[in-house]
């Protein structure tokens, strides 16, 4: 709570929150972030998320200060093809499954998360604060990630850093 309090006294206006496994990719950092959504995935197809520890980071962070925005780390890594990681529904242990953006097997492993995220934001009245952000993907990536956005969860925001030439995103409909 001080930290997140100082945090608040500086200024800081975003709860950053990791919405999967190790948002930055497993050993990039030391600490690897733990999810605040738990996402369990089933081989029939399903995908059962629980928004507990989310709901409680969000509400924890803006007891102190930090907000109104949420940014939601992330469907998009810094690399193009990356590992993404969930809970096997059957039996109980993480997997991880490595996938390029865009292509089918992408979009169909976030499609249901993103669905079930957009609206569970709306249900707490988050969704006007809410964005899923992206940390320095590929100028290329990022476009394709944000139509498949706009497509699937059309009211969750979009939030984005960058670490190329600027120009290089000239059209991205990022609202931050």
């Amino acid at each position: 709570e001080p930290l997140f309090r100082e945090l608040a006294a500086a200024g800081q206006k975003a709860v950053t929150v990791p919405i999967c496994i190790s948002p930055w990719g497993k050993g990039y950092l030391r600490d690897e972030f733990l999810p605040t959504v738990r996402d369990v995935r089933y081989s029939d197809g399903r995908c059962e998320l629980d928004f507990s520890v989310f709901d409680e980071y969000v509400d924890f962070a803006r007891s102190c200060g930090i907000g109104p925005q949420i940014h939601c780390y992330t469907i998009l890594k810094f690399a193009h093809r990356f590992t993404y990681y969930y809970i096997d529904g059957e039996t109980g242990e993480e997997r991880g499954v490595t996938l390029d953006p865009a292509p089918s097997e992408w979009k169909a492993f976030w499609r249901p998360f993103l669905v079930q995220f957009e609206r569970h934001v709306m249900e707490k009245g988050w969704l006007a604060d809410a964005f899923i952000a992206i940390d320095e993907g590929d100028p290329k990536d990022q476009f394709t990630t944000r139509a498949f956005l706009k497509e699937v969860a059309p009211r969750l925001k979009f939030a984005t850093a960058a670490n190329k030439d600027g120009r290089l995103f000239k059209g991205l409909d990022a609202d931050v």
